[in-house]
């Protein structure tokens, strides 16, 4: 009884652990791919959520255009997935205007400082 209840208790955190490090693994493999497959031209985000177009790169680094006419260098390694070139565009929201080409323009009153009222005013 006292073997039956010490290999349920072993397989209790063996099972769920091999599971999650296979997934881990699976994962690391897929990511090594798509650094490998990594192509001038192709649409990237970086883990830290930086979205750029891959400009050139060498064995280790990767320079990505963010915005017309500039340039970052990133490790490979921060690549973390690609963007579907098809998907469309964020949908406007706020201030906020999305031109086709991907790029945003504001509008001046985002800009500006909301006026303050003098009553509010501590002397």
């Amino acid at each position: 009884m006292e073997l039956l209840l010490l290999a349920a208790i072993a397989a209790i955190f063996i099972v769920p652990t091999t599971i999650q490090a296979r997934r881990q693994r699976r994962r690391m493999a897929e990511i090594q791919e798509l650094q490998d497959s990594l192509r001038a031209g192709d649409r990237v985000v970086t883990t830290s959520g930086v979205h750029g177009v891959v400009r050139g790169m060498s064995d280790e680094l990767v320079d990505l255009e963010i915005a017309v006419g500039v340039n970052m260098t990133w490790e490979r390694s921060a690549i973390i997935r690609k963007v579907d070139p098809t998907a469309a565009a964020p949908a406007a929201t706020g201030d906020e205007r999305f031109w086709e080409d991907g790029d945003v323009q504001s509008d001046e009153s985002a800009t500006t400082a909301p006026e303050t009222d003098d009553s509010t005013d501590r002397k």
